[in-house]
């Protein structure tokens, strides 16, 4: 079965089930324990009161559970064809937080991409930054002939590189004033979703200063998300 069926089955499968949390309306289906020491019920309350609520329409589930795709991929979430998949191993609610926020900045993104990518400014920013952050990482002896920082698309050997060989600790100290945070420069996507994490979870504090494109964006979205409530 291919991923995108079993999303449907199991789609199918959860509203027979009438989960009984939901996330704006939306049907969340925990097939596996959460930790003892997280609670969902507080996580969802802390995302009803950041967003605006009609960032989710389209959104048609969330699985909180242990998935075969997520750990093929190393990654604790992610947003594919209408659902929302989260680990349910996370130990931290801010870490499920931060997960949740940000897989439905990636349905944000679809869903206004007109308004996100069209112009090309958030790209032309966010290749500056790419270009900038390359000649950081020469500079501090690391080879970066291997990698295009001109691709704005998600590479996994890219990620690991920056993951592994740079660390993810010596890019906290190198990003400042550039970047959001390490998995921000890993392409344009994650720049952006990284960004409506901190302008929702954090207030945007230093957005406005070191991302002033971003920064104008998801303003614009916020507003016109909190138009359409």
């Amino acid at each position: 079965m291919s991923l995108t069926d079993y999303v449907r089955s199991s789609n199918q499968k959860a509203r027979k089930e009438n989960p009984h949390k939901r996330l704006f309306g939306i049907d969340i289906l925990v097939q596996d324990q959460l930790p003892d020491r997280v609670s969902l019920d507080r996580v969802i309350h802390r995302v009803e009161n950041s967003i605006p609520p009609s960032f989710v329409r389209g959104i048609d589930i969330i699985y909180v559970g242990k998935f075969a795709h997520l750990e093929e991929r190393e990654v604790n979430s992610v947003y594919l064809d209408g659902a929302i998949f989260i680990t349910n191993e996370q130990d931290d609610e801010d870490d499920r937080l931060d997960d949740l926020v940000h897989e439905v900045a990636h349905h944000v993104e679809t869903k206004f991409a007109r308004e996100v990518y069209m112009d090309g400014k958030l790209g032309k920013e966010f290749l500056g930054k790419r270009m900038r952050l390359e000649k950081i990482l020469r500079f501090h002896g690391f080879d970066t002939s291997l990698y295009d920082f001109a691709d704005t698309e998600y590479s996994k050997e890219f990620d690991s590189f920056l993951y592994k060989r740079v660390g993810y600790d010596k890019m906290e100290s190198l990003i400042v004033g550039l970047l959001p945070s390490p998995y921000s420069a890993t392409s344009l996507r994650e720049y952006f979703a990284i960004g409506f994490e901190n302008f929702y979870l954090d207030n945007g504090n230093f957005l406005q200063d070191i991302t002033p494109q971003l920064f104008t964006k998801i303003e614009e979205l916020d507003r016109i998300g909190e138009n359409n409530d």
